[in-house]
């Protein structure tokens, strides 16, 4: 769950199985639900905020849906009619949910890593990009099944990759795809990436990577974990 400040009020936002919805910080009573359907098994993206909207994701099973929601919702907004959107739908795909990586909104733009790395815009949810292959690499197959999450500096997005060899792609953060460079941390990373100060710390299978500019002491700092035996 995520909290927001949406139609004057205080709010925590959850991503549900049977239903998405979002509960006044206060009281904890029910402000709004979405029972819409398919829905996804496995809801583990959290939820996003961005532009009086909120991104839904899920994937796994039936369904995997992307919607985008109103933050001023209330009431029941599932559908209306048979097939009728209620009006706090503000647009849905059907089939480009992420399973475990949660979206990121950087300026107009919504990035899914998922199935795909995914670029749409964040208010129409028109369709800006969408890859699945790296041409020119030599990386193939599965590249965007990590169950990390993307993170961005407001310039470039960093986006784990599915690989041994713990890659990171790194393209612009922009409806334009290119690609900045994809570089090996050495061994598979599973973990979200973080930023904090200008540096961006990786966790990987066997580091914890920093990295910053040159001059900056911590930036090269390694922590090799203890390896322990097994019992």
């Amino acid at each position: 769950p995520i909290v927001i400040q949406g139609n004057g009020r205080k709010q925590i936002v959850v991503n549900g199985m049977r239903h998405t919805g979002a509960y006044d910080f206060e009281t904890g009573r029910e402000i709004w639900k979405y029972d819409g359907a398919p829905a996804g098994d496995l809801p583990n993206p959290t939820p996003v905020h961005g532009h009086e909207l909120l991104f839904f994701t899920a994937s796994h099973g039936y369904g995997s849906p992307v919607r985008a929601i109103r933050d001023n919702a209330s009431g029941d907004i599932s559908l209306q009619e048979a097939g009728v959107p209620a009006s706090a739908l503000v647009w849905s795909h059907a089939k480009m949910g992420n399973y475990v990586p949660t979206p990121i909104v950087v300026g107009q733009n919504l990035f899914l890593t998922g199935k795909a790395l995914i670029c749409l815009d964040a208010r129409t949810g028109e369709i800006r990009y969408e890859r699945t292959t790296l041409e020119g690499s030599n990386l193939r197959g599965g590249l965007f099944g990590s169950f990390s999450s993307p993170v961005s500096d407001g310039r470039n997005l960093f986006v784990p990759l599915n690989t041994e060899q713990g890659h990171i792609l790194i393209v612009p953060a922009t409806d334009a795809f290119s690609v900045v460079a994809i570089n090996p941390l050495g061994s598979r990373i599973r973990a979200s990436p973080a930023i904090s100060d200008g540096i961006l710390f990786f966790r990987t299978e066997t580091e914890v990577i920093a990295i910053g500019e040159e001059n900056v002491e911590s930036a090269e700092l390694k922590y090799q974990p203890e390896r322990r035996r097994q019992h």
